[in-house]
């Protein structure tokens, strides 16, 4: 007779009952809990995350897998971290894009900060090597959010 826990357990799927009958009338009954599923086997560590979504604020995708390998960090898949691996967590998991990060920080785009100095486009990258206005990279995007001068 089953007990009212092994009988929810086996009504809810969290495991599966076996029973087995041998030659000569010998019997034996097996539970073993359900295999996980293959999505389940490949969910990347909860810590892993909130490491991509602190290392967002300061690194490309790029460099985020190459800190994550560099760290040993386990993927779910157990390979090395690649940005289109990083990129896929980012976006599945509802992490803010770096793009946004950026301009919350107040960071402008290269057309923005042209307009905002009334030059254009190309002299705010001739200023960029001397530091003048700091820019943050964002992969190899024309978009490159640039810090105005007074910040």
């Amino acid at each position: 007779m089953l007990g009212w826990n092994q009988f929810f357990s086996n009504f809810m799927g969290l495991q599966v009952t076996a029973h087995i009958r041998f030659k000569g009338g010998a019997h034996r009954t097996l539970s073993l809990p359900l295999p996980l599923k293959s999505w389940q086997r490949w969910i990347t560590p909860a810590a892993v995350i909130e490491e991509i979504d602190a290392l967002l604020n300061h690194h490309t995708v790029l460099q985020i897998a190459n800190i994550l390998n560099e760290r040993g960090a386990p993927s779910g898949t157990g390979r090395p971290f690649n940005t289109k691996m990083v990129a896929r967590l980012q976006r599945n998991y509802c992490l803010k894009p770096r793009y946004d990060r950026l301009r919350e920080a107040g960071l402008l785009t290269l057309q923005e900060m042209a307009d905002a100095l009334h030059v254009t486009p190309t002299s705010v990258k001739i200023w960029n090597p001397s530091r003048t206005h700091p820019r943050s990279r964002l992969q190899r995007q024309e978009r490159v959010p640039v810090r105005p001068a007074g910040q």
